[in-house]
């Protein structure tokens, strides 16, 4: 529900910004505006796991965590747009009841990056502003991961080549929508969910009750470098 009312709230600013006197026919092909771009971006993520218990006494939370990078936007056909992109992130998953070497686990944290290939579609409602969807797959590695105990932040890794705790790869499906500000400032809101079990081989063969996949929420700043 909020992320429906920050979207509300967005197209009215949008249709409030207005200028009436771009071509309607912009809307919807805009010559002046098809061009490769590149965009530098910030996110926050909340993730919120789709399973909140795993196993029969590990329960998961949500936590926030962070991205950057950058887009490119190529256009294809009118409006209708390219949008290839890269970045690192990191993310946390809180975890109760649950233990290792005797002692219990606050929240799991995972580092890497994640490569975009969007599919989306600009309406410029005026030479300022404009608003975009996109979506389409986020394919994601990890580089580094660990558990946090209370008091301290573990080293070891949850990535091992063998019977690996947590799958390092996963694949995401995006939904984004961003509204652009004097061509140059973009404000984003996006929803990103897990098609991959994040829990590895480690657990999944001794109980295949081990299992939940990412769903993360993103509000993001972006601005465009040419």
């Amino acid at each position: 529900m909020n992320l429906i009312k920050l979207t509300i709230t967005a197209v009215t600013i949008l249709f409030s910004c207005l200028n009436t006197t771009t071509a309607a026919e912009n809307i919807f092909d805009n010559p002046d505006t098809q061009k490769t771009k590149i965009m530098v971006r910030v996110a926050y993520e909340y993730d919120s796991p789709t399973t909140k218990t795993i196993g029969k006494s590990c329960h998961l939370s949500s936590r926030s965590g962070f991205s950057a990078g950058f887009d490119v936007n190529i256009p294809l056909w009118k409006n209708l747009y390219l949008g290839p992109g890269l970045s690192i992130y990191e993310t946390q998953t809180g975890v109760e009841g649950y233990k290792t070497s005797g002692h219990p686990i606050s929240f799991l944290w995972f580092f890497g990056c994640r490569v975009n290939c969007l599919i989306g579609y600009h309406f410029d409602l005026s030479k300022k502003v404009s608003l975009s969807f996109s979506t389409g797959p986020q394919l994601a590695m990890g580089f580094t991961s660990g558990a946090h105990y209370p008091g301290k932040k573990s080293d070891e890794t949850l990535y091992t080549k063998g019977a690996s705790l947590m799958n390092r790869y996963d694949c995401l499906w995006n939904f984004n929508v961003a509204t652009t500000f004097k061509s140059k400032f973009t404000l984003g809101i996006g929803l990103s969910q897990g098609l991959v079990n994040r829990v590895g081989k480690y657990y999944t063969q001794r109980d295949p009750g081990y299992s939940y996949k990412d769903r993360i929420l993103s509000v993001s700043v972006g601005y465009t470098l040419n």
